[in-house]
Order: C-alpha cells, then structure tokens, then sequence
C-alpha cells in the first residue's frame, strides 16, 4: 500500500449483520464490508487503503447486500434464476451484480432452474395440461431445454392423464344438468381450452361412458 489513503484503527462485528464487519478508519466514514470478502482482501487493523481499494470493498458490499437480499428471497420457497434476477433488479440492485451473485448462487446450488422444473412439475403438474405447465415453466424463467426434460418425462404424461380425469370428473359434477349431447360438447370444449391433446380428451370421454366420435371432425 502507498502512503496515501485512509487508515484501518478498527475492525468490529456489525450491529445486526451476520457475517458482516464494520471497518473503521481516522479519516473517512465507517465502511460495511462481508467479513468474507475483507479476509480475502487480506485486510487488517493498522493498514492504509486507496481509493482504489475502498471502491473495490465497496462494490463488494453492495454484492453482499444483494446477496442477502436474494438468500432471504429464496428463504420462502425455490425460485429460478430469473426470479431472482428480476428481484434484485426491482430492489434497486445494479443489473451487474446481480447477474453476478445469481451466478455465484447457481454456482454453490442455491438456484437450480432444473430442479425447480421437476419439483413445479411434481407438486402441480397433476393440475393441468403439459402444455399448460410448459406454459408455466417458461413463465418462471426455465429454460426451454429443461422445461422440455420434464415436459416429455412419462412421469408427465400419467400426471397429466391424472389431471384431465379430475378436471372432466369435477366438470361433469358441476353442470350434470346439462343434456347428454351438451355436456359432451362442453366438456371436450373445456378440456381443449385447458390445453389437453386431442387423443387424451377423446380417452377421458370413453372413460366417463361420454364417447363423441365425431367431435373434433
């Protein structure tokens, strides 16, 4: 260090702060800094640091307290990293430190796009089409590919069965008043707008005894 700069007379935890320390000096305002970072700088009581310096401890605080911020986001539940990207950036996050710390949560697999696609598709997918959930997924910021791995997955397909029978089954209790003829058409209609294939709406018919060859004709 040069011998110009700003001298360290204290280093003490931080009021409040997990993993934080507060750095003092004689000729400037206390700085904030994660007590990782300032071990990795090397920092101690007595040193001298540059502008420099300060300016880079600082853009380490700033990507600490981004990083907090984001580890008490994901404290609710998984999220993509999109989601944590746009959280940060409405918080008032710099854009670049947040692609930065987003990077360095994937990295120690704290954000896991592919698993919160199995997962989203495990807890929800016996809720809706797989068109649907692809729908979903891509909405959370997952990534085509990995939304695909689960889309296609046989597991998918059997949840989605599961979900077109629950939803006619619970369709047909609600409008039972209806014509025979009626509700056939309604019900398929329904189905088709829940983003249902074809050959799995015509499936569930012969199964709830409500055959219509000729409805998608």
């Amino acid at each position: 260090m040069n011998d110009a700069g700003f001298t360290v007379i204290r280093v003490e935890e931080a009021p409040g702060l997990l993993h934080w320390i507060r750095v003092v000096f004689a000729e400037r305002e206390p700085l904030m800094v994660p007590l990782r970072d300032w071990v990795e700088f090397g920092g101690h009581t007595g040193m001298r640091l540059t502008d420099a310096d300060v300016a880079a401890l600082e853009r380490c605080a700033a990507a600490g307290t981004a990083r907090d911020r984001a580890l008490s986001y994901l404290k609710a539940r998984p999220r993509t990293e999109a989601q944590v990207l746009a959280y940060l950036t409405r918080r008032g996050v710099e854009e670049a430190v947040a692609q930065r710390v987003v990077a360095d949560l994937r990295t120690q697999g704290l954000v896991d796009d592919a698993a919160y696609a199995r997962d989203y598709a495990e807890f929800n997918g016996g809720r809706m089409s797989r068109r649907e959930l692809a729908w979903r997924l891509r909405q959370s910021g997952v990534r085509r590919v990995d939304a695909a791995l689960v889309v296609d997955h046989p597991e998918a397909r059997e949840r989605e069965r599961a979900a077109a029978r629950r939803l006619a089954q619970a369709y047909v209790r609600k409008h039972a008043s209806r014509s025979a003829d009626g509700l056939r058409h309604r019900l398929a209609a329904y189905l088709q707008r829940k983003g249902f294939p074809t050959s799995l709406i015509l499936e569930v018919l012969r199964e709830m005894d409500l055959d219509l060859p000729d409805l998608f004709s």
